[in-house]
This record gives structure tokens, sequence and C-alpha cells, in this order.
């Protein structure tokens, strides 16, 4: 094979055979996770309009989070604070996990255990996305804690930010160079969204903290505790402590606490000033710029970076490394009959084999940007597919390699110092992402033209010939 991509999780082989290392915090937070399946819970949460994502449990017996997988089908996971090597794994027998879940839930649900697995909350990131001829993708490039949900997102993203590489570097259509973007991008937005995924980690704390309970001090503790679980005559005794140590953490939270109307108090500033976790994040899943700076995160430190601004609304801007934002248009397709109805994003996806060049109408030399792309294409041939926004296309026969679609233009926003009537086009990768705008002055010549496709990344597919004739 020409290349290998390693999508092969956090353990990833292929990362360790390529060498690659990876910077952060390989162990935030030991959890042990109960896979169960309960219908009889699922109903009653549905009876009772308690409908969620996330239950947090916090009550004298037990402390955790139980995610609804799916509440249809009544499937359930318990995630449990876990402390290795105080405790071990094959402690949580199935009686005991019926148990913890009776006592987190608050009565006997039926509950089926399905699977019972520890695993490592970490917060790393691989030094490199990229070796050679090997790449990694998803879990073996980045591992966040679950807050906020990024993990699957990140690594589709990655995925669809390398496919289209590969596919051109390979059939010819881009130069080999394609392949370096990849690292520096995708590695960008992963430290980004570590760096967002601890700061969220560290807002679920502020519950548990309201508590009196501190997932960083029962950290410290039980590791302080742990060497003395290795000498011998001292295991059972140190386990014991640790046990009783931690039940006494567990009685703050209960309902007759009298710090109760204390505790009551602070929650209700976290969740009203929307202090604690958000799940919303539309900046960060499709708003994120390829040529944002990177982020400086001090040898690993991701609690170094400042927080991402909390803001759950998000206006789209044309901004070369910026996903080209939604704009609907009509796309006039002679063989189809009347105008189609259509999303900028969907005539990505339907020229995906070629770069989008989007030429507006309101510049007024969308007519030399067509003439200078037709001398060009006398010459050579590159993957690119020309839409003419608003061009009045009504007696003119499109070309191969163009179509001609009515938008309005004004309802795109431009990066800060862009003027919309200045843009002379639009260059968008097959991911969606803007690789250049060309504005005026820009000189609209073959060869300028040429040099800025050449730039992106992309190569000649075919060069011909003038035929020249000579006279004696």
């Amino acid at each position: 094979a020409a290349y290998v991509v390693g999508c092969d999780g956090a353990r990833s082989p292929v990362r360790g055979a390529a060498g690659i290392g990876m910077q952060g915090d390989p162990n935030m937070q030991s959890i042990m996770n109960i896979h169960f399946e309960s219908p009889a819970l699922a109903r009653a949460l549905k009876s009772e309009g308690r409908e969620a994502m996330l239950y947090f449990v916090y009550n004298p017996k037990v402390v955790g989070v139980i995610v609804a997988h799916s509440i249809d089908d009544g499937d359930f996971v318990a995630q449990i604070p876990f402390f290795p090597p105080l405790e071990k794994a094959e402690a949580y027998t199935a009686d005991r996990c019926q148990a913890i879940l009776a006592n987190a839930i608050g009565r006997d649900v039926g509950a089926t255990v399905l699977g019972v697995r520890p695993w490592n909350m970490s917060a790393l990131v691989a030094d490199t996305f990229r070796s050679g001829r090997v790449f990694l993708a998803g879990d073996a490039a980045h591992l966040f804690p679950p807050a906020g949900g990024f993990g699957m997102n990140t690594g589709i993203q990655d995925a669809h930010n390398l496919a289209w590489r590969l596919a051109y570097a390979l059939g010819g259509s881009a130069r080999p160079s394609i392949l370096d973007g990849y690292s520096r991008e995708r590695r960008k937005v992963a430290v980004k969204n570590t760096c967002l995924s601890v700061a969220n980690f560290d807002e679920t704390v502020k519950v548990a903290r309201a508590f009196g309970l501190d997932p960083g001090l029962a950290k410290g503790l039980m590791g302080a505790l742990s060497p003395a679980s290795g000498i011998p005559g001292l295991r059972q005794p140190t386990e014991t402590l640790a046990e009783s140590i931690l039940s006494l953490g567990k009685l703050q939270t209960s309902p007759w606490s009298p710090l109760r109307p204390l505790q009551r108090l602070y929650l209700d500033g976290l969740l009203t000033q929307e202090r604690s976790l958000r799940l919303l994040y539309p900046e960060e899943d499709i708003g994120f710029c390829y040529e944002d700076p990177d982020i400086d995160i001090g040898g690993g430190d991701f609690r170094g970076w400042s927080k991402t601004r909390r803001r759950t609304k998000f206006s789209p801007r044309v901004k070369v490394g910026s996903r080209f934002p939604h704009l609907q248009v009509s796309w006039w397709r002679r063989e189809t009959g009347p105008p189609c109805v259509y999303s900028t994003i969907d005539l990505v996806a339907e020229h995906k084999r070629s770069f989008l060049i989007l030429v507006p109408g309101s510049s007024g030399r969308a007519g030399e940007v067509r003439d200078t792309l037709a001398s060009l294409h006398e010459e050579v041939s590159f993957a690119v597919t020309t839409a003419f926004v608003n061009f009045g296309a009504d007696s003119v026969d499109p070309r191969p390699g163009e179509l001609f679609v009515e938008a309005d233009w004004s309802k795109l926003e431009f990066d800060v110092g862009i003027e919309a009537d200045k843009v002379l086009a639009v260059v968008v990768r097959p991911d969606g992402h803007v690789a250049a705008i060309l504005k005026d002055p820009f000189r609209l010549t073959p060869y300028e033209v040429r040099t800025k496709l050449t730039d992106i990344g992309l190569a000649p597919t075919n060069t011909k010939r003038r035929s020249v004739s000579t006279a004696s």
C-alpha cells in the first residue's frame, strides 16, 4: 500500500510502530463502566417526564453518572469512579454491580448487567498525525474526556479531512504535498477540543464540589495510600481505610446534611447561570478554522490554555480555512427542467471530485473570470468545477466544468477586512473548507490563476499543447 491510516483506537499499534508519542495526561481519572439494560427504568423515566442523556448521581452510597445510550431500548451505562490499585476490577461482581445500580437509581429496576469494564479518562494528543506514509486518525491521534462529546465528531472530521487528500494525491489531481496539511490542520483542532473537553470536565467537577466531593483530592488520597497496599500484612487494612474514607466523603451528599441549604444555593447558581456542562457547541463542531493560530499547550498542560468562550450561537463567515456557510441556491440544470433548490453544502458534496470555485456576479468581473478560466483550460486541466452565481445565464451555454446558480449572495458574511463586492471568486475544497478567496485587485490572467491553484495544492491533470504554425 502507498499509505497506512491508523484508526486503531487509544492503544494504536500503528502509532506505536510509527514511533509517534503523545502529550498530556494519560490518567485524569479511572472509571468503571457498568453497561446494563432496564426497560423498567426506561418506562419510569418516560412516564415521569425525566428523559435525559446524562443523570448525575450523588448520594451517600453511590457517586457516578448514568448515561442513557437509548431510553427507547432501555440501554444505559453507569460510570462509577474507580481507584486502582486499591480497588480491583474483579471486585465488581454481578451482585455488587446490581447493588450499585439499585443504590444509584433508588430502587430495584430489574437491571440486566451486560458488561463491566474499567477505563482511564485521558487528555492526550499525538505529537504529529503523520510520519512518512503513516497517518493517524480518531482515538489513535487524540483522546479526550467525554465531557462535551467531542471524541467521535473529531475523529469523523479527521477522516473527512484526510480522505479527499489521499484520493487527490493518489489520483494525480493534487501534488503529494497536499498531504502535508492534514497533520497541521487536524492536530490544531484536536488540541483545542482537548482543552475544551478538559475545561468541560472541570465544570462537571464543580457540581461534585458543591457536595464537598473533590475527585482530585480523592485521587490524591488513594494514590498516597496505594504504596501501603503492596506491603505484606497491610493490604487489607489499607483497602478498608480507603473504602472508609470514600464512604465518609459520600456522607456529605445526604439530604439530611446540615450543609444541604448551602449546597442547594451553590448548585442553583451553577445551573441558572449556565456555569455547568453545556451540550451544544456549534462553533467547535462546524465553525473551526484551520487558519486559526496554533495553541501553546506548554508541554501537554491542556488547562494552561484559556477556555473557549461560552457561546451557544454561531454566525458562520466566509474565511480561508473555515467551512463555507450554507447558502440556498437555485441551480439551472437544463437537462432536468425547472431550477433545483440546493444548499452550497450540497453543491460541494455533489462535486467532491473537484474543487468548487464560486464566482459571484456582484463583482462585475464574473465574465472576465470565466474567460480567464477558459483560457487556462486550453493549456492545462485542473480538478475544478466553477459555479457562477447570478451570472444571468439565460442565453449562455455552460462549458464543461461550469454551472450557473442564482442566490442571495448578500446573505453571506465575509471575514473582517473582506468586502463582499470585491470578491472575485471563492475556492472551496472537497471537505467544504475555503481554500482561497480571490479579490480585487487580483490579476485575472491564466498564469496568476494557475499559480493560485498550484499554491493550494492542485496539480494539472493534463497539459495541452497549442498548435503553432510557421511561415517561411
